[in-house]
């Protein structure tokens, strides 16, 4: 799970097809990769890919949730997403985003 612009995004069924490595969705697994992203300067067709195939279709994260999010911190992100805590990470944002909660996505997460 991811942020791009915004958007929440699973990214999970797509880390071994991605054409800048598994590494990169890893290490950006958990955070706000829209600068990451958009460095990368995706294609309109990636982005498209993107929106109708990885889209949580969740409400777009207000900015104020967004801004304090972690940048992509490493390695270390392959391992807190596996198992129970990716299903907290989803619902820690939907829940945040859907009562339009204003704290901060981060803790203990």
């Amino acid at each position: 799970i991811i942020v791009v612009n915004r958007r929440v995004v699973d990214v999970t069924d797509f880390v071994d097809e991605h054409p800048g490595s598994a590494q990169t969705l890893i290490e950006a697994t958990g955070t706000d990769a829209s600068d990451a992203f958009n460095a990368a300067r995706h294609s309109g067709s990636a982005r498209m890919l993107m929106h109708t195939h990885y889209d949580m279709g969740l409400p777009s994260v207000p900015p104020r949730i967004v801004q304090r999010m972690p940048a992509p911190t490493g390695i270390r992100r392959l391992l807190e997403p596996l198992g129970v805590r990716a299903g907290l990470v989803l619902e820690e944002i939907r829940r945040r985003v859907l009562l339009g909660d204003g704290g901060y996505l981060g803790g203990d997460w």
